[in-house]
C-alpha cells in the first residue's frame, strides 16, 4: 500500500506542480535518479535565496524531498509554504501524504480536512477524494 500511495503520490505532485508554475522552471517530473533530484534541490535552493517569498520553490522542495523519502524535512518546506499561503493548491493534500508515511495518521487526517476545507477535494489515497478517505479511514469531529 505504501509503495502504491508513494508512486501515486509522486504522479500526482508532479501533475499539480507543472500545472502551478507562473514561470519556466526545472521540472521535477523528469527527475529519476538522485543526482537529477539533487540538482533540483539546488536549483530551487538558489531560487529561495534570491526570492524567499517564492512558493512554488517551497512546494517543488517538499516534492524533491519526498522523492528522496525524507518526509520530515519535505514536511518543513511544505510547513513554510502553508505558513506563506495556506491556500497554495496541493499543499496540505501533499503534507497529509507525507504524514501517512511517516505514520502520523492524525495529522494527514487533518491535512486532508484542511484541503477539503478550502475546496480541494483530490483524489490522491486509493483513487479515492479526500473526503471519502476522511469519512473512511478518519475520525475527525
Amino acid at each position: 500500500m505504501k509503495k502504491v500511495l508513494f508512486i501515486f503520490f509522486l504522479t500526482t505532485s508532479c501533475i499539480i506542480s507543472v500545472s502551478q508554475s507562473k514561470v519556466k522552471c526545472r521540472s521535477l517530473c523528469s527527475d529519476k535518479t538522485r543526482n537529477d533530484i539533487e540538482k533540483s534541490i539546488g536549483f530551487y535552493k538558489l531560487r529561495l535565496a534570491k526570492y524567499p517569498v517564492y512558493e512554488d520553490s517551497y512546494y517543488n522542495l517538499g516534492l524533491c524531498y519526498t522523492k528522496l523519502r525524507e518526509m520530515n524535512t519535505a514536511i518543513s518546506y511544505l510547513d513554510t509554504l502553508i505558513n506563506l499561503n495556506p491556500n497554495y493548491y496541493g499543499a496540505f493534500s501533499n503534507r497529509g501524504l507525507c504524514k501517512i508515511a511517516i505514520g502520523d495518521k492524525k495529522g494527514a487526517c487533518n491535512d486532508f480536512q484542511k484541503s477539503v476545507n478550502i475546496g480541494q477535494d483530490l483524489k490522491v489515497i486509493d483513487n479515492m477524494k479526500l473526503s471519502d478517505y476522511i469519512s473512511a479511514k478518519c475520525s475527525i469531529p
